[in-house]
Formats: structure tokens, sequence, C-alpha cells
């Protein structure tokens, strides 16, 4: 394997090409962890920029009807100040901080497939300020795909 030039910009590169191989396997009939791979492929894709390079997140374009979309599955918004308005920077803040503390909970439909992800951020400190959001896995793969090509642009610019 090559070693990196620019980490974070390679990095996003390399785990969305992983994440089409594995999701074209799946296509193809080949017994694969999809899903598994879109949460392991999102976990990379939302920590490494989130902490090497949190101020060019607010310089990534996506589609602001995904935006929208995450938005409409916010059950909980206690946060204050930046983070309560629902947008790419505090969404990208709160799956961090549910990826990274374990705070992800797979819900599956009557066919026992996973079909959703509940995402949790909270202060221990204050259990009254929480985020919560449900997303299903369609959306979360569409978000993983324009979040990782927004972040391959901006590099790229």
């Amino acid at each position: 394997m090559s070693m990196y030039h620019e980490f974070t910009k390679d990095f996003v590169e390399r785990t969305l090409e992983n994440l089409k191989y594995i999701e074209e396997a799946e296509k193809e009939g080949r017994s694969t962890y999809e899903v598994t791979q879109l949460i392991n492929s999102f976990l990379g894709l939302i920590v490494f920029p989130q902490e090497q390079d949190e101020e060019k997140i607010r310089k990534v374009e996506i589609d602001q009807k995904i935006i929208d979309d995450l938005s409409s599955g916010v059950m909980e918004n206690t946060y204050t100040g930046q983070h309560k308005k629902v947008n790419l920077e505090s969404t990208v803040y709160h799956f961090r901080n549910a990826n990274s503390h374990g705070h992800v909970e797979p819900h599956a439909d009557r066919n026992k497939e996973i079909s959703v992800l509940y995402f949790h951020d909270f202060i221990q400190q204050k259990p009254t300020v929480g985020f919560r959001i449900e997303v299903e896995i369609s959306l979360l793969r569409k978000f993983a795909y324009a979040f990782a090509e927004g972040l391959i642009k901006m590099y790229n610019h």
C-alpha cells in the first residue's frame, strides 16, 4: 500500500473506494457485511476530518436536501449555541461524538435486516443536554457518499 500524501484527503478517497468495493460485491451476490462497512467508513469519514481539519468541514458543500432529510430524523436536540442548529457542521459534530463514544444503536426491520441507526450525543455531566437522531441506512449511505465527495472536492481546490 502506498503512503498517504495528504493523510485526511487520501484517507477519505480510499475509504470511499473501499465502501464502493464492498457494496458492489454485495450487489454481485457475494456475502459481505455492507452495513458494517458503511458504519466503519462513516466513522472514519467523520472522525478524522472533524479532528484534523475541523475548519475545512465548514467549507464542504453537500446537497441541502440531505441535511434537511437528516434534520427530520432529529428526535432530541437540547444543545445550546452553535450545536443546536441542525446544519452540516453541527451534524458532523454530533455524529463524531456519538461514533467516538460508542453511542450508536442499530435497529432491524421485520426481516431482521439493519434498517436504522440511532446516534446519541450527550454531555455526561449534564444529562438534560443531548442530541439524538434516527437515520435510515439509505440516508446514511447518501450522507456518507455526499460528505466524502464534498471533502474530496474541497481538498482538490
